[in-house]
C-alpha cells in the first residue's frame, strides 16, 4: 500500500493519517490497512486474474504440475495450464501458472484426485485436457499407480510427457553418484 500510495495522491492522504492515528495511539473506525484486508485484497485480484487466464483460454488445455516444499516445509503444488492462442490466421503457444495447491499427499491416486479437483474448482474439464507433465517421480509418473496412470484411465487422451529437466537433473545424479572422485 505504501508503493502504491507514491502514485496515487488520494491512497497517500489515507496512509498519512492512518500512520499519523497508530503513532498518536488513535483508533480509527476503518482504514483498510490490515493484513487480513490486505490478504483478501490480494486473493480477489488473484482470482480475477486466474478467471481472466481460464475464460480466454482455448478449449484444449495441458495440465503441467509439480510440488515442492516451501520456506515453511508445507508441499506446494504448482498447477500450470498450456494451451494454444489463435489470432487471425497464426496461433502461438501460451503457458500461464493457475494456483499454488497446499497438498502434502504423497501417492499417484491422492496426487491425481486433488489435480482433478484443482481443476473442477477451476471450471476447467478434465475431458478436454489434451496432455499432462509432470517430474519423473514414480508417485507422479508411475506406470501403474503414478498420478500419469489415474488421470489417464480418467481420461485416454491425456497423454503423459516427463519434464526433461527433471530427466537431466536424474543423470547427473546418477553420473555424480558413478564417479568415485565426486564420492569422496
Amino acid at each position: 500500500m505504501k508503493l502504491l500510495s507514491k502514485y496515487n495522491s488520494i491512497l497517500a492522504t489515507h496512509v498519512f493519517e492512518v500512520r499519523a492515528a497508530q503513532e498518536d495511539k488513535k483508533k480509527m473506525q476503518v482504514h483498510y490497512l490490515s493484513t487480513k484486508t490486505q490478504n483478501e485484497f490480494i486473493y480477489i485480484c488473484g482470482t480475477f486474474v486466474q478467471r481472466a487466464i481460464i475464460e480466454k483460454n482455448a478449449k484444449y488445455f495441458a495440465i503441467i504440475a509439480d510440488a515442492i516444499p516451501d520456506s515453511s516445509h508445507k508441499e506446494q503444488t504448482t498447477i500450470v495450464i498450456r494451451y494454444a492462442k489463435f489470432k487471425e490466421i497464426s496461433f502461438s503457444i501460451k503457458e500461464r501458472f493457475i494456483c499454488f495447491d497446499n497438498f502434502s499427499g504423497k501417492n499417484g491416486q491422492k496426487i491425481a484426485c486433488r489435480l482433478l479437483n484443482s481443476l473442477q474448482k477451476l471450471k476447467l474439464n478434465f475431458k478436454n485436457c489434451v496432455e499432462q507433465g509432470c517430474d519423473n517421480g514414480a508417485n507422479m509418473a508411475g506406470k501403474y499407480n503414478g498420478a500419469q496412470a489415474v488421470l489417464l484411465k480418467e481420461n485416454g487422451n491425456c497423454t503423459f510427457s516427463g519434464c526433461g529437466n527433471h530427466t537431466l537433473n536424474l543423470v547427473g545424479v546418477d553420473s555424480a553418484e558413478s564417479c568415485k572422485e565426486a564420492i569422496v
